[in-house]
Formats: C-alpha cells, sequence, structure tokens
C-alpha cells in the first residue's frame, strides 16, 4: 500500500456545508481534470469577514497547511493585554483552523507550551505538514549563532496538537563551530519524512538569509528512534553549503521568507530541493549545493510561463505518469485577479527546458491584500490513489492575508470518493503509542512527560 494513501485520512468525510467555489470550469488537458472544490478568500467567499475577528490580523498569518481533516492557518498575533496593562495585539501564537473539505471556518486555538502562551515575534512563522501527517510548528529566528555566548541558536521545531494547541519540542537541529560563519536569518523550514522519527528518519532543510554577499543552504537528517541530528548535505559531511549559481544570476543573499522545497519520496532523501526567495525565481538545487536547472533554461520568447513578482513557494509532485511543478507566477498585478499559482508539467524530470504551462489557479484570484511586505504563498499536494489505481492531486493554496483555496489535479477517472477514505483505520480505533520528547517510541511509559499518540492526534501528557 503506498504510504500516500496513509495520508488521505477523512478527504471524502462531510462537514459544514460552505463549500464555495470559484464558478469557474477547466478544461481536460493530456489525461487530467483539474476542479476546484472550494475557495475562501478575498475574491469571494467569507474570508474578509474574519478580520479583526477570528484573525486578528491579516498581516501575520504567514503560512498554512493542511492535515487530513483540516486546513490550518498559523497567526503570530492574538488580541491580547501587553505589559503595559493595553488591550490590542499581542506577540502570541494562534491557530485558526477550517474543514479541509468545505473550507468552512471551525475554531481557534491558542498555542501553549508547558500551558503558557507562544510568545515571541513572529513565534508562529511556519507551520507544515510531515510525510506522516505530523503537524509541525516554527518560529521565525533572527539568528542562528549567538556570538556573545559562542553557541547555536537552535531552529526549534514543535509537534502541534491541533485539538489543545499544545506544543511539544520535536527537534532542534543547530549549526555547529565549523558552519558558524553561515550564520543567518532563517523564516521557514521544510520536512520529509517523520519529524517524530517513529515510523521514519527525517530531513530538515532552510535557506537562510545571510551576510549581504552570501547564499546558503542548512540541511540536517536524524535517523528513526534518534534524536541526533547532523549534516546532511553533500554526503552527509555538511550542515551548510554556499550556493554560487542562482537565477536570476544577481548578487546578495536570498532576501526576505526564502523557502525550500524538499522533493518527496518513499526513502525522504532529501537529495533534491526548489529554493524560492524574494530576490530569485525557484530553481531546483541538489545535494551537493549545485543548481540542477531553472527558468533560465526555459525557451519561452514571451516569457509566457516564467513567474513574475517577488512570491516564494514551489512544490513538486507526480500524478500517473508525470510529473508537475507548481509555483505562485504572479503578485498583486493585475487586480482584482491577482495573486493566481501555475501547474506547469515535467516533459524530463528535473529539466526545466522541457516543462509546459498546465493550469492557472484560481482564475478569479485570490485577492490583492499585501501582507505587511510577507510575500509567502503556500501550495502543497497530497497525491491519493482511487481502487482502480488512478491517482489525483488535492492541492491547497494559501496566500498570506487573502486565503485558502483548494483544487483536485486527476487522471481522467479518477473516483476520488471510492476507494479512499476506508483505507486508513479511524483515530479512536487506532493503538496508542508513547514516546518520550526526544521523539523515542516507550514501550511502558511512567513517571515523566511523554507524548501520546493515536492514529492523527498528538498530545503531551504526564504519567
Amino acid at each position: 500500500m503506498k504510504k500516500s494513501l496513509l495520508l488521505a485520512t477523512a478527504l471524502m468525510m462531510g462537514a459544514s456545508a460552505f463549500a464555495e467555489t470559484e464558478g469557474v470550469t477547466y478544461p481536460n488537458k493530456e489525461g487530467y481534470t483539474f476542479t476546484n472544490l472550494w475557495v475562501n478568500c478575498n475574491a469571494k467567499g467569507e474570508w474578509k469577514s474574519y478580520a479583526e475577528k477570528q484573525i486578528p490580523s491579516m498581516d501575520y498569518i504567514a503560512t498554512a497547511t493542511g492535515s487530513a481533516s483540516e486546513a490550518i492557518v498559523a497567526s503570530s498575533k492574538s488580541f491580547g493585554v501587553n505589559d503595559k496593562g493595553e488591550t490590542g495585539l499581542v506577540d502570541q501564537g494562534q491557530l485558526i483552523i477550517f474543514d479541509i473539505n468545505t473550507g468552512a471556518y471551525l475554531r481557534n486555538v491558542a498555542l501553549t507550551i508547558d500551558g503558557q502562551p507562544l510568545t515571541g515575534l513572529l513565534c508562529a512563522n511556519h507551520i507544515g505538514t510531515d510525510d506522516y501527517n505530523n503537524v509541525y510548528l516554527f518560529g521565525y529566528k533572527a539568528s542562528t549563532w549567538n556570538d556573545t555566548k559562542n553557541e547555536p541558536n537552535p531552529l526549534n521545531i514543535y509537534l502541534v496538537d491541533t485539538n489543545t494547541g499544545a506544543l511539544t519540542l520535536i527537534a532542534a537541529p543547530a549549526l555547529d563551530e565549523d558552519f558558524r560563519h553561515m550564520n543567518g536569518r532563517v523564516d521557514h523550514i521544510d520536512v520529509v519524512g517523520d519529524i517524530t522519527r517513529q515510523q521514519a528518519g527525517c530531513v530538515v532543510m532552510a535557506a537562510p538569509s545571510a551576510p549581504a554577499d552570501k547564499r546558503y543552504l542548512y540541511a540536517w537528517a536524524c535517523e528513526q528512534g534518534s534524536d541526533e541530528f547532523y549534516g546532511h548535505l553533500a554526503g552527509g559531511s555538511y550542515i551548510g553549503l554556499e550556493i554560487s549559481e542562482c537565477f536570476p544570476a544577481a548578487e546578495g543573499p536570498w532576501g526576505g521568507g526564502a523557502f525550500v522545497g524538499i522533493l518527496r519520496d518513499e526513502e525522504h532523501s532529501g537529495t533534491l530541493a526548489y529554493i524560492d526567495a524574494m530576490n530569485y525565481l525557484p530553481a531546483l538545487y541538489g545535494n551537493e549545493g549545485e543548481m540542477v536547472s531553472s527558468f533560465a533554461d526555459v525557451e519561452d520568447p514571451d516569457k509566457e510561463i516564467v513567474p513574475h513578482g517577488n512570491p516564494n513557494g514551489a512544490f513538486e509532485f507526480t500524478v500517473g505518469d508525470n510529473t508537475f511543478l507548481m509555483y505562485p507566477y504572479e503578485e498583486y498585478d493585475p487586480a482584482p485577479c491577482a495573486n493566481r499559482a501555475r501547474i506547469v508539467k515535467y516533459g524530463t524530470v528535473g529539466d526545466m527546458s522541457t516543462i509546459t504551462k498546465m493550469y492557472d489557479f484560481p482564475q478569479i484570484g485570490m485577492g490583492v491584500h499585501k501582507g505587511a511586505g510577507r510575500r509567502t504563498h503556500i501550495l502543497q499536494a497530497n497525491v491519493v490513489t482511487d481502487e482502480a489505481g488512478k491517482q489525483g492531486a488535492y492541492i491547497l493554496s494559501y496566500k498570506t492575508g487573502n486565503g485558502l483555496a483548494r483544487f483536485l489535479l486527476a487522471e481522467e477517472g479518477f473516483n476520488g470518493g471510492a476507494g479512499v477514505s476506508d483505507i486508513v483505520v479511524e483515530d479512536e480505533n487506532a493503538p496508542v503509542e508513547y514516546f518520550n520528547l526526544q521523539g523515542i517510541r516507550v514501550a511502558n511509559p511512567e513517571n515523566g512527560v511523554f507524548i501520546r499518540r493515536q492514529g492523527s492526534s498528538v498530545s503531551k501528557v504526564v504519567l
């Protein structure tokens, strides 16, 4: 059974009846269909009604992720009382949660660590889901090395209980002395494998904003059952590498908020990744830090396929016999149909000179909110297989401050309603497992704090 099937929990389960679509029919192309399942964004839907209510600030909701049953937006701001006794926006994290099948608003959940609010500048800057449906959270890190104390500032990654908002520190990869010169600001990370290291190992990558004349890539790996993160680049010898080639061929760092999109495979190898930064367009890089391919390879005199503007985010996935790349191709122009993304199909995988345009979505755009300069555009694809072996990718699109949309790219004849949702064991029937705070399985937990997991539900308990 393919792992992708295990991530399809509750895809077809009913919930509230929001499910407003953009009202656009996309043509079938090259044996594939493309369908808008719902939109809830500034262009259409209830999104605007959440401003300063469910969503305290549209400028501080940088990222979102899709779990098995929910679309989860992370907010670094909440309403509260500051240290001066004034009521207003405070630097406390929370989740704004929507139904993955309909786009309907469900609830807000305050984020906590050991029962105390998660606080700090951009404390909930990045939320993601690993290959085993674990939701993780990462806060903005201004510096990865403390020169005063001559020690690293780890990239603290938290496991999220989306029901309670409780966070558990699950990983803390860091630089060491050999790589302290690569110190930089980190806004976003990517993870493949299992961040808890319970069912598999994992790889964590980031592209820091570095000194003015440098660009770096960080990567760590950790084996299943271990809590030791080690350098993953160049055959496992390096935590960081300098990236010399990029497109456009400009000088200077990545710019704020660089994204790394690790290519998914069954081994969670983390050998290839896209880097997409404010000053540069998405390009594919290898484990040695070399640029494998970029939009410089595209022979397109009209530049129709080349993205414009500065949004960050790229994601590669495979459906059937073909591999696709999606990326934000425009930002705030042209209004009102702005902040759209594009799907292209590879002719030869990894060679961007062979990509051809498939779909721009949503056609009505997401909206024109500028998010205080946050240029993130989250694109995710969850590939599932039906009873007949046909595949479909459930695509989540989230543009900072502008809302959410969900689409289905599928092989013609894909039946998403049959043989998918019944593959996964329901949470209440799933076995209960316990792990220590380093993510190592514990057979008979007692006298301490442990992570309890049953199906897709994760919580921290004291025994």
